[in-house]
């Protein structure tokens, strides 16, 4: 979560290393302890992990196969214990987004389609696990990003954050449901909290920032602020990424440059 928080991955090796001596010790553990439901759990945690890493950055069916073996842990924990409503959340991850990536296949008489069964586990995991409901409902709030229910995004987002939970992961939804929901007032005082945030934190790679800024002038010269607009541009295309990173942000960065281009050439 760190380095997805940092989109800074140079950690790969030191993380990966920590999930796998995690994933052996709990091995060892259920050996001799195999009715261990937070055992049951952690395992399918850390399996959820390398799924969603190798989904991102790895191999799709590596994915695939640290998922199905990650779902039948966490199944294993709510047979053990069906109070430990954290496995839920597990269960609703796997459900959801498993069916949502099949696309047309659903359609298929053989195969499930399980959207509404995740959604309904993470509900209950929000509701009532006992330390998975903010990571939940960010779960929840993705989905409905997923789903193009931006307001349903947007008013979750804002829930968590009237309880005085306002992480950058909650800021993150709101900014891209607000956006989504073309709130540029929304977007811009969302995405500069993210901005001042990152800045205190310091040690960036510049992708957070490039993204934030390119939002912050998109969301502006929607608002028809063109000189705030061009400050926002100015600011990211003057930064100085590493290759990796340039590439990973050059569809904004190009983008930026014809807004910059528009801006400066007649204010418009």
């Amino acid at each position: 979560m760190d380095m997805a928080d940092d989109e800074d991955y140079a950690r790969q090796t030191y993380c990966m290393r920590l999930i796998d001596s995690s994933m052996a010790a709990l091995e060892s553990h259920l050996d001799t302890f195999p009715k261990d439901a937070w055992a049951q759990f952690f395992m399918g945690t850390a399996l959820g992990y390398r799924a969603v890493w190798e989904g991102q950055h790895g191999s799709l069916l590596k994915a695939i196969s640290h998922g199905l073996k990650a779902g039948k842990y966490f199944a294993q924990t709510a047979k053990i214990d069906s109070t430990l409503y954290d496995a839920y959340f597990g269960l609703g991850n796997l459900h959801y987004w498993r069916s949502a990536k099949l696309g047309i296949l659903r359609s298929l008489p053989f195969i499930a389609d399980q959207r509404r069964q995740g959604i309904e586990e993470l509900t209950l995991a929000l509701k009532k696990s006992r330390y998975s409901g903010i990571t939940a409902a960010l779960s929840l709030g993705w989905i409905y990003i997923d789903r193009k229910e931006y307001d349903k995004a947007k008013t979750l987002s804002d829930s968590l954050i009237s309880v005085g939970i306002s992480g950058r992961q909650i800021l993150w939804l709101k900014a891209t449901a607000c956006f989504s929901l073309s709130d540029a007032e929304g977007t811009i005082a969302a995405f500069e909290t993210i901005k001042e945030g990152l800045l205190r934190k310091g040690r960036q790679n510049y992708y957070n920032l490039i993204t934030c800024g390119y939002y912050l002038g998109l969301a502006n010269y929607i608002n028809g602020h063109r000189q705030a607009a061009l400050k926002h541009f100015d600011e990211i295309l003057g930064y100085k990424p590493s290759l990796y990173i340039a590439k990973r942000s050059a569809k904004k960065l190009e983008s930026a440059r014809g807004y910059q281009k528009k801006i400066a050439a007649n204010g418009r």
